[in-house]
């Protein structure tokens, strides 16, 4: 039976040291996520800022043709061959040419089976939320196999879904601790050595 609770906040099992962060799905609580899967497919009715408030690390979702990222996701499948998916990210770097991702060949079999989905169980052992838009580093536990995770499995929050029917993806980071969000803070202004020496020469007289 689907339970409505949120997964445990899991911060505390967090490894100083080496600044890793643990993310569990855990194999009893895991399909706690699964009613919650179907929130963004009704993106046209409910409020998007409502609809990112609903989402927890460990969350597994679903997304559709044209949708917009509202986490950070682990790609688990897609209606793709080889799992690929694409995506335009031009509210992240500004670029309009789309980009691809694609789904672990394991997790790709998971397809878009609810059941399987619903008892998807694993352990996700990644880097602390940072601001690096290019580059993710992780790792996947999952039936007593590990699978290394880079940028290339990543659906960061505010892209857009493109010439892919859906996809399946589990939340990695939420809220604040996404990419987009770390990356939101006071913007810096470039300036040239000439303008740098004008300033100290004004500041001079």
């Amino acid at each position: 039976q689907i339970s409505d609770k949120p997964l445990k906040d899991l911060s505390h099992l967090m490894n100083e040291p080496q600044k890793f962060a643990l993310i569990k799905l855990d194999k009893v609580r895991g399909n706690a996520c699964v009613s919650r899967r179907e929130i963004i497919s009704s993106f046209k009715k409910e409020d998007k800022a409502k609809i990112i408030e609903k989402y927890k690390v460990g969350d597994i979702i679903k997304m559709e043709n044209n949708q917009f990222v509202a986490a950070d996701l682990l790609l688990l499948s897609s209606s793709e061959p080889n799992g690929l998916t694409y995506i335009e990210t031009a509210e992240l770097d500004g670029e309009t040419n789309l980009k691809v991702r694609q789904a672990l060949p394991e997790t790709q079999e998971l397809g878009e089976n609810d059941k399987q989905l619903a008892t998807f169980g694993a352990r996700v052992y990644c880097e602390a939320p940072n601001n690096r838009l290019n580059k993710f580093d992780g790792t996947l536990k999952w039936d007593g196999a590990t699978y290394a995770l880079d940028n290339e499995k990543i659906l960061l929050r505010g892209c857009i879904l493109r010439n892919t029917k859906w996809c399946y993806g589990m939340v990695v980071f939420a809220g604040k601790d996404t990419k987009l969000m770390m990356n939101s803070g006071k913007a810096t202004f470039k300036r040239t050595n000439i303008d740098k020496l004008i300033n100290k020469l004004i500041i001079g007289v």
